[in-house]
């Protein structure tokens, strides 16, 4: 069917001169770059394609693009290899530059009901060991310990109530010191040996504070990832400021936990010898729910700064 005598020069098919007017005032206001890191990087379909993207290419053998180039012609590192974060909307994606993902979603803003209590970032150029079954190895062992610590306590103080309170604080102490080797083993056993610094900035802080983290992190100058508590109402990043935890691989590579450190002081976190120190707790106790203030009576962090920077450990 020919067209002729349905459409000429003066037919509105985009629309009356207002209309038209309406539409390229509204072309003229659109940001690329913002759209870039922000509406199509949330896209559902944005990250689905790179999910087959990353799964075309695995079949064949292929590389994944390992950088990518901003509006600005600034050439960015991005992720080079599958990754056990990629697909959750919580972590950082595949296809991401670090400046797109902290922009997608910075924790002030980004609520839990919407990504969940945490926001991730991994160092993918360290292996990630830890599986569920370590974790639950871990739990089961460690509780196993935990009960049979407050047994012990309840018998010693059933034996010594009619003896010197100092004597019974003496047989306390020797057994907490127990308790605390025997969880450390537990978890060396079921290989979950990675700790955290950990971080408290402030809601009107925390944006610039994880941007900074999440890009040493990404180019390996940290340790092997970092979370920060997305926003919410009576929990992380409720309370006028937000944890922000940088991971290191090994409790026991103590030189590896102030590498870490120091990197922290240089990018201005934490001062040596300042009056308030940060603190470093091992997982094994955040998975044991070995809080401050806790019914065993057990430190909850392994270090604080200071003592690392005066290697008082």
């Amino acid at each position: 069917m020919s067209a002729e005598g349905y459409l000429t020069d003066e037919s509105s098919f985009y629309g009356d001169d207002d209309e038209i007017a309406e539409l390229e005032h509204r072309a003229s206001l659109f940001d690329l770059l913002t759209y870039w890191k922000t509406s199509h990087a949330m896209s559902l379909s944005t990250i689905a394609a790179a999910q087959r993207k990353v799964a075309e290419e695995a079949a064949e053998g292929a590389p994944i693009l390992t950088t990518a180039q901003n509006c600005n012609g600034i050439i960015e590192e991005v992720a080079t290899s599958r990754h056990y974060h990629d697909g959750k909307a919580a972590c950082r994606q595949l296809t991401e530059t670090v400046a797109e993902f902290v922009a997608r979603l910075p924790p002030s803003t980004t609520p839990t009901s919407v990504i969940g209590p945490w926001i991730y970032i991994a160092n993918r150029h360290v292996p990630y060991t830890l599986t569920a079954e370590n974790i639950r190895g871990l739990k089961k062992g460690g509780e196993e310990l935990l009960t049979a610590y407050e047994e012990i306590i309840s018998l010693l103080q059933h034996n010594h109530k009619c003896e010197k309170r100092a004597t019974l604080t003496r047989c306390i102490n020797h057994e907490r010191r127990k308790l605390e080797l025997g969880i450390l083993e537990c978890a060396r056993e079921n290989n979950v040996v990675s700790g955290k610094w950990m971080l408290f900035p402030s809601v009107g802080r925390v944006d610039e504070a994880w941007a900074a983290v999440a890009g040493a992190t990404a180019k390996g100058e940290l340790g092997l990832g970092a979370k920060v508590a997305a926003r919410s109402e009576g929990g992380p990043g409720s309370w006028g400021s937000h944890l922000i935890a940088i991971y290191t691989s090994d409790i026991s590579d103590k030189e590896d936990i102030r590498r870490v450190l120091v990197k922290l002081r240089d990018m201005g976190f934490v001062t040596k010898g300042a009056e308030k120190s940060i603190y470093y707790k091992c997982d094994a106790y955040t998975y044991l729910d070995i809080m401050g203030g806790n019914k065993w009576g057990l430190k909850p962090s392994m270090h604080s700064s200071n003592d690392v920077f005066e290697r008082k450990w």
